[in-house]
């Protein structure tokens, strides 16, 4: 599976909640809402998914322990 690195700006607490993605290029997206979790049952992905709100559009971010990522474009089963 192909993915790319992204840095995550995280609240800590009882739970890591994203609140910003940073691209390696410096772009930033402010997080709204994170809307669901959820772990893969066929092993699709690594770690959890995270839907997220971003603008106005549901987005997945992905955390593998420590390490956040996004999935190169159309690499996701449904």
């Amino acid at each position: 599976m192909e993915n790319d690195r992204i840095e995550i700006k995280v609240r800590q607490g009882r739970f890591k909640r994203p609140e910003q993605v940073i691209w390696k290029d410096g772009r930033r997206w402010k997080i709204k809402r994170v809307l669901h979790t959820a772990k893969s049952p066929d092993m699709s992905y690594k770690g959890t998914r995270y839907t997220v709100l971003m603008g106005d559009s549901e987005r997945y971010i992905y955390r593998d322990r420590d390490s956040w990522y996004v999935l190169k474009e159309g690499k996701e089963k449904d």
